[in-house]
């Protein structure tokens, strides 16, 4: 999948509407966190907030919010055939709204790929795609009625990459973006093993298959990325932000940076000036 635009808690006023009789043209997400009005085929339906309804892109789309602020998270994105192949054997319908009792987990894992397809992260796009399948896993989770999950198994393992667990890999992204959040955290790969209940070596394991980039790795950039933040915004010494972000040693901190930006964390500020 490709994502076009990605939107996550917009709210709207009472004058908002959409009407589309010959659809987006792409496929439209709609995480549905506020009342709203839906027309469907067969009229007008009422749909509670906690919600979500997938558009394919010829979908007629017509609804609008019954408050005073409608919200939504929102995802227009392009699908290849193994996407599509792969929403329908999970079961998800279209164009039709779902009550969705995991629908805070369905707006957390659509924002964290908001923040990796907004990101410069080398592999955002794999991360991206991969954080889809997630999403359609804990959708699939929502939908009500009968569904072929022998045949959503079968189409999985039909897959050349291997997949993780949705369970595991939301908590996987919820690690990362608290690793990007606070990379000055003393962290241990040993603790976060013990959130996905894994040894140490096989959570490593698991986050490299995720990411595409090994734990310390992703800590060391995390940290770095955030340092030559610093560096720009802030008056701290250099000295003062290796210590903010965890570096006992301050020449360790020093090779790192400059293994990272080919200059000492005093160069970057100076060709700054």
């Amino acid at each position: 999948m490709k994502i076009d635009a990605i939107g996550h808690h917009h709210h709207h006023d009472r004058t908002f509407y959409i009407d589309k009789p010959e659809g987006a043209g792409d496929w439209l997400l709609l995480l549905i966190l506020s009342p709203a009005v839906f027309r469907l085929t067969d009229g007008d339906v009422r749909v509670s907030a906690g919600s979500f309804i997938l558009f394919a892109p010829h979908d007629p789309q017509y609804y609008y919010g019954t408050e005073n602020v409608y919200c939504d998270d929102w995802m227009h994105f392009w699908a290849f055939d193994e996407d599509i192949a792969l929403m329908e054997s999970l079961g998800i319908p279209f164009h039709t709204p779902v009550e969705a009792e995991n629908i805070q987990l369905l707006s957390s894992i659509l924002e964290f790929m908001m923040y990796e397809y907004n990101s410069k992260n080398e592999m955002r796009e794999q991360t991206v795609n991969a954080a889809f399948r997630m999403l359609l896993f804990k959708m699939r989770e929502a939908v009500s009625g009968e569904y072929d999950l022998n045949k959503a198994v079968q189409f999985l393992r039909s897959q050349s990459a291997s997949n993780l667990s949705a369970d595991r890999y939301v908590r996987l992204c919820n690690i990362r973006e608290t690793i990007y959040r606070m990379p000055g955290k003393d962290w241990s790969v040993a603790d976060m093993a013990a959130v996905l209940q894994v040894s140490s070596s096989y959570f490593q394991h698991l986050y490299t298959r995720a990411f595409g980039i090994s734990v310390n790795q992703d800590l060391i950039r995390a940290r770095l990325e955030l340092a030559a933040k610093l560096l720009s915004t802030t008056a701290q010494s250099a000295r003062e932000i290796g210590v903010l972000l965890g570096y006992r040693s301050y020449s360790y901190f020093c090779n790192q940076f400059k293994g990272a930006y080919g200059m000492t964390p005093e160069q970057y500020r100076a060709k700054l000036r």
